[in-house]
């Protein structure tokens, strides 16, 4: 593997970082959920590529005839977990030090369930549509509520479910791309 398509994985998850950053600051002015659709899309974009490289870079080279199925969705993993730690640690030097989406997320959510609790027949209502909820009070209701978003906005929750979620993206990916390649373009 030459030492472009070596750094090419680590250098996309810089493009990613790049991307999320312009488009937090210029387009979404922090709005962690338009941002959250941003770098969803694209991560995927920027996993797809990078395994397509990978493969290309294989029969390019020659070494791909006599390859099997599952050496071309190795080779396509490995370069995807490239990518794949490489925008992890983005993702949390992102939330960490860059941007402030997360906290004006957890911010906007406490007053929204300031708000939802408002009145007694707002938390009549929420009682009743919630049987769990039923015996709190109305003090209780909020701080589990606050809790539950405390949990749902830190990185000790949003690290590992986006490793998860990219792991598990990459391995569709690549078991499509290594098909894909097989059949449809030609190359054993």
């Amino acid at each position: 593997m030459s030492s472009v398509n070596k750094w090419f994985p680590w250098a996309l998850a810089g493009v990613w970082l790049i991307i999320r950053i312009i488009g937090a600051k210029f387009f979404f002015e922090n709005d962690y959920d338009k941002g959250r659709v941003l770098g969803t899309m694209s991560n995927l974009l920027l996993i797809l590529l990078v395994i397509f490289v990978a493969i290309i870079q294989v029969y390019r080279k020659g070494s791909g005839t006599g390859r099997s199925f599952f050496s071309d969705v190795r080779q396509s993993m490995l370069a995807s977990l490239k990518y794949v730690a490489g925008v992890v640690i983005a993702i949390g030097f992102y939330y960490s030090s860059l941007s402030e989406e997360l906290e004006n997320k957890r911010l906007n959510d406490y007053v929204q369930i300031e708000q939802a609790l408002d009145t007694p027949e707002e938390l009549a209502r929420i009682k009743a549509e919630n049987p769990l909820l039923k015996d709190l009070s109305k003090e209780q209701i909020i701080e589990s509520s606050i809790t539950r978003t405390d949990t749902f906005t830190s990185l000790r929750v949003i690290l590992p479910s986006s490793l998860m979620a990219l792991l598990a993206v990459s391995f569709i990916y690549s078991l499509l791309a290594a098909f894909l390649f097989r059949n449809f373009l030609r190359v054993r």
